[in-house]
């Protein structure tokens, strides 16, 4: 019988993973497709910005795996408070370091993207692509930290439901600003980068939403209730359980973008 138990809480669980991956794995595909409809050099322009995003996304993975992991380790413990003293310092640091790396990014695009093996023909597509994502990356940070806060409290559903959602209006825009469909401008590639964000920002709003339902664990009406803030030794646990995942992302994806860079040439 325990064991019957086991099963169910565990697929419990685990099936909204399943779904958000899948999700964003057809919702890519679907993404791909559209922006190959302007040509060649508009999936290469996009496939030159895949690194370098994902090396500025490497500090947050590492903060939400901290943050997963103390959140669910304080729910064990029926410590309230200090999961939301987690929280809260989790997205206070994501939110200066995201405002660093935004304005390195945007400031550095024009090199950056260079660095990655642009060619004449997609370069400046490149850099624009990698501006619009990197400025509209406060609000995917936004909604990871929040969804990685809530997952480790046991709520694997809101990750899910925000991905797609994410994802249905990403897939909408690109199909309005693309083309220019529906009266919409033609923004081509920019369109595509804008409708990324735009998909961020919904996401972000609904994962910001959660945080106010009376079942929440993490939860900002208790913040403001119990007066949290954001606490030097919660900065000290997040970097401690999160400094060996960021060096081995950093390290990986930085292998990625030699090999290609590489085979480029």
């Amino acid at each position: 019988m325990q064991k019957i138990q086991l099963f169910k809480d565990t697929l419990s669980t685990a099936w909204p993973a399943v779904l958000e991956s899948f999700f964003i794995s057809l919702a890519g595909m679907i993404d791909t497709m559209m922006v190959s409809s302007l040509g060649t050099y508009a999936v290469s322009a996009v496939g030159l910005t895949t690194q370098p995003k994902f090396i500025t996304l490497s500090f947050f993975f590492a903060i939400n795996v901290a943050v997963s992991a103390l959140v669910a380790r304080r729910r064990g413990q029926n410590n309230q408070k200090n999961a939301n003293e987690v929280l809260i310092t989790a997205v206070v640091i994501s939110i200066i370091l995201t405002i660093l790396l935004t304005t390195l990014s945007i400031f550095f695009a024009d090199p950056i993207i260079h660095l990655c093996g642009s060619a004449s023909d997609t370069h400046a597509y490149g850099v624009t692509y990698f501006k619009i994502i990197q400025g509209g990356m406060i609000f995917n940070v936004l909604s990871m930290v929040i969804n990685a806060a809530q997952r480790g409290s046991g709520n694997t559903k809101i990750a899910m439901t925000t991905n797609i959602a994410s994802s249905c209006v990403n897939i909408l825009f690109n199909y309005l600003l693309i083309g220019g469909n529906f009266g919409f401008p033609k923004w081509g590639l920019a369109g595509a980068a804008i409708a990324t964000v735009l998909g961020t920002i919904v996401a972000s709003l609904m994962s910001i939403r959660s945080l106010f339902k009376k079942d929440s664990y993490v939860s900002i009406p208790f913040i403001l209730k119990e007066n949290i803030h954001p606490l030097k030794e919660t900065l000290t646990s997040i970097t401690s359980l999160g400094s060996n995942f960021l060096i081995e992302n950093i390290a990986m994806r930085v292998g990625f973008l030699t090999t290609s860079v590489l085979a480029a040439n």
